[in-house]
């Protein structure tokens, strides 16, 4: 990997740790991803230990946790131009997509201040196995030999339109996404 890569990355990861096992899954996360040594930024509304925190370049606690549980049985959409966002409503779970942009968010502007022009994002739950890392800096050569400004996943297919991306792991230019996110 080219000094480039490092010095202009930075990988952030958004967690809510509040079991024993989540913060199992945190600390390898962390473990996993330290191996690329780039900066890594943990974001959070939960507090973590001193123990996490060493284990990070960067750690951001918000302890404002909006979310939205008055919504009931809505989807509803998120419009920019050109991009439209459908938050999805299930009846599992309350909606804390509001807490997670935040957290992005604050990753993001971070980012700025640090004067870093890329930002990983993925949360505490993925695990990158270390054979697999090598798929961080294929994301960020490709998305800019192809002169792109973000790299998402898709989620959902519609014959051959992409409908909707994965949030929990993502790469983007951070002038992009603070400017369109």
């Amino acid at each position: 990997m080219n000094i480039k890569f490092k010095e202009e990355c930075i990988i952030v990861i958004g967690t809510w740790t509040k079991s024993i096992e989540e913060h199992k899954l945190l600390i390898n996360c962390i473990s996993s991803l330290s191996l690329l040594d780039v900066d890594i930024c943990l974001v959070s509304h939960y507090p973590v230990s001193s123990t996490i925190q060493s284990l990070v370049s960067y750690y951001v606690y918000d302890k404002y946790n909006e979310s939205t549980p008055e919504i009931k049985n809505e989807d509803f959409y998120w419009n920019y131009y050109p991009i439209q966002a459908l938050f999805k409503y299930s009846e599992r779970y309350y909606s804390h997509h509001s807490a997670v942009l935040t957290l992005q968010l604050n990753g993001f502007s971070l980012a700025k201040a640090l004067n870093k022009k890329y930002v990983f994002y993925t949360e505490s739950d993925t695990i990158i196995d270390p054979e697999d890392l090598h798929s961080f800096y294929d994301v960020y050569e490709k998305t800019l030999k192809n002169d792109k400004r973000a790299w998402f996943a898709p989620y959902i297919y519609t014959g051959d339109k992409i409908v909707a991306i994965d949030g929990n792991f993502f790469f983007s230019e951070v002038d992009f996404y603070l400017t369109y996110i």
